[in-house]
């Protein structure tokens, strides 16, 4: 095995997915789970370290460690037999994955469920149980006479606010993308804008790049506009870090010694997914 993978095979979790450190990698599982590992299987596709083979390799465990992850048709825990809600930053990831390996096949799922959910009520038991009726009555209006895009994996036939996606138009723009290719222009509008958000904040709001950077690894191969677009987001990058997501990863870990830390290089993974 590559070195690469030996380091980062030290912070996976009993589950297969990579967690923030080696400590939780022996047994505890954080919530963001399906992120990290979506950051590690970039950083390992970019690597020349790794081999060909070993690269596919990778490619097949995390998409079955991600179909574990499936407790319906297109809805998802953090971790196998969770039931806490699922987070956009995750199901992002999911999403991501999917477009460029999967042939769309978990957004197509996604998307499906959402359109199509019947929906009984709102989640008087899980979830936030006062913020699921404060938005009910709005998610009946926007959803033209029922709430939908709303993903409950506790009780899917009932409306959670933290499960309603529906509500962030970029979100739902890049369940359009990664399923079919394209979306309505409110939608891509809002999903281009959700990538550029945050992007000159200071510093030490890295989250507002972690998750840009990994959406943007598929969205920048779907047209000319959109790698101007990624050059644009990648120069604004550079401006706040010089040593761009590897210094990113850097102040997110807190772990110089991390190996997104350490493998990160931005330019051949541009150079690989072009």
């Amino acid at each position: 095995m590559s070195k690469i993978y030996e380091d980062f095979h030290l912070f996976r979790d009993k589950h297969g997915l990579n967690q923030i450190n080696t400590a939780e990698g022996k047994g505890v599982t954080s919530q963001n789970g399906t992120l990290f590992t979506m950051q590690y299987l970039l950083c390992l596709l970019a690597s020349d370290e790794a081999s060909e083979a070993e690269k596919i390799s990778e490619v097949n465990r995390v998409s079955a460690l991600f179909k574990s992850l499936e407790v319906g048709k297109g809805l998802t825990v953090r971790y196998p037999r969770d039931r806490e809600f699922e987070s956009m930053d995750n199901s992002s990831a999911i999403l991501t994955f999917s477009a460029m390996f999967d042939n769309g096949r978990f957004a197509k799922d996604m998307r499906e469920r959402g359109r199509t959910q019947k929906c009984e009520g709102y989640d008087d038991i899980a979830g936030n149980v006062a913020m699921n009726k404060k938005f009910y009555p709005l998610a009946l209006i926007l959803g033209l006479g029922r709430p939908r895009n709303y993903f409950n994996n506790n009780r899917p036939s009932y409306f959670c606010f933290f499960g309603w996606f529906g509500r962030s138009p970029g979100f739902m723009g890049l369940i359009d993308i990664a399923s079919k290719g394209s979306t309505t222009w409110f939608r891509h509008i809002s999903l281009l804008v959700g990538q550029f958000l945050g992007s000159s904040d200071p510093a030490s709001n890295t989250d507002a790049r972690t998750m840009s950077y990994i959406i943007w690894q598929f969205l920048k191969d779907k047209s000319f506009i959109h790698k101007m677009l990624y050059k644009v987001w990648t120069k604004k990058l550079y401006k706040v870090y010089p040593d761009g997501m590897s210094e990113v990863y850097n102040i997110y870990y807190k772990n110089r010694s991390h190996p997104l830390v350490i493998y990160t290089n931005q330019n051949r993974l541009e150079e690989i997914r072009k």
